[in-house]
């Protein structure tokens, strides 16, 4: 009777650290693909981001006849006629800003505007 108590004293301590080791082993895998599918899907806001803003910049330059002096121009409400359904809309709506006002892309980095040309494009590190 004394031996079989002995014996199943390690036997819970084994069990518990094989369920660790299974339920870290299964955690990394689920790590690795949520790692990928963040990836993909900055990369897809990203290039919406842009898409919406060059429109922005687009509808901003036939209203007002000129590009915005820098992207937080985009945060103004649109100056067109009552009777259009743009009116007293802003021309984009800014959904992440850094502290000085500017869009930022997926990757917290400020999109690269030529005020210029109209041309905009991702950060860079």
């Amino acid at each position: 009777m004394r031996r079989a108590f002995l014996d199943n004293k390690g036997r819970g301590l084994i069990e518990t650290l094989f369920f660790i080791v299974l339920a870290l082993v299964i955690a990394g895998i689920f790590a690795g693909e949520w790692l990928v599918h963040l990836k993909e899907t900055r990369k897809v806001a990203l290039e919406n981001q842009l898409t919406n803003m060059k429109l922005s910049l687009e509808l901003y330059m036939i209203v007002e006849g000129q590009y915005p002096e820098d992207l937080k121009e985009l945060d103004k409400r649109c100056t067109v006629s009552r009777e259009d359904s743009l009116y007293g809309k802003k021309y984009l709506e800014l959904q992440a800003q850094d502290r000085g006002g500017y869009p930022i892309d997926p990757y917290g980095r400020r999109f690269i505007y030529d005020n210029k040309s109209g041309t905009i494009e991702r950060g860079r590190d």
